[in-house]
């Protein structure tokens, strides 16, 4: 691109047709299901099952609690505050890297209950967290970009790559709309004839 552009081009760009401008699809109709007892989560896309990740919930005495929420928003390289809870009096706040908690992303629902990676991979899949759903660092990434891939304006690949790059540095993201989500205790589940 040239800023040598002359008066008569930079004229002839603006009265360009509105009409060949590439038409953006509808982002799909997506929900997130997690089945606390099952320390499972379901992403679905347009009613289908597109992805099932294993997760870690909170423990007996700090249980994941049911509810119906929303992402409203995506936190890379997130920081950690320590909740003002008995169990959190000695920690200390934790800039984003490999000590903090959250591990690359946070997503916030309400309640102070988050989807979040961690830097204790082996609590995935057990009742490990005070509440959260932990996932593996790999899987809250790739199920973040997705939600931010189709539901905000921030969708270059490069910016996974800042992301990585300025690891110290926290990125905000807004979803437009908000991604729903339910958290539900079903403690049978049945799959094909199992």
């Amino acid at each position: 691109y040239h800023r040598e552009r002359t008066a008569a081009q930079a004229e002839t760009f603006r009265e360009a047709p509105a009409a060949e401008a590439p038409a953006e699809e509808a982002p799909p109709e997506v929900m997130i299901e997690v089945n606390i007892p099952a320390t499972e989560l379901t992403l679905y896309e347009n009613g289908k099952p597109l992805s099932v990740k294993p997760i870690a919930i909170g423990q007996g005495v700090y249980p994941t609690p049911e509810q119906e929420s929303h992402i409203k928003k995506i936190e890379w390289n997130p920081w950690w505050y320590p909740p003002p809870a008995e169990w959190a009096k000695n920690d200390k706040v934790t800039p984003p890297g490999p000590g903090n908690p959250l591990g690359l992303v946070k997503m916030p629902l309400s309640d102070a209950i988050l989807f979040h990676g961690t830097n204790k991979e082996k609590s995935v899949g057990r009742p490990a967290s005070h509440g959260c759903m932990r996932m593996f660092n790999a899987d809250a990434v790739e199920m973040a970009w997705y939600l931010q891939t189709h539901f905000s304006d921030q969708k270059d690949p490069a910016l996974r790559e800042l992301y990585q790059k300025k690891s110290k540095q926290t990125f905000v993201v807004k979803l437009d709309p908000p991604v729903p989500v339910r958290l539900i205790y079903k403690p049978l589940i049945v799959r094909g004839d199992k």
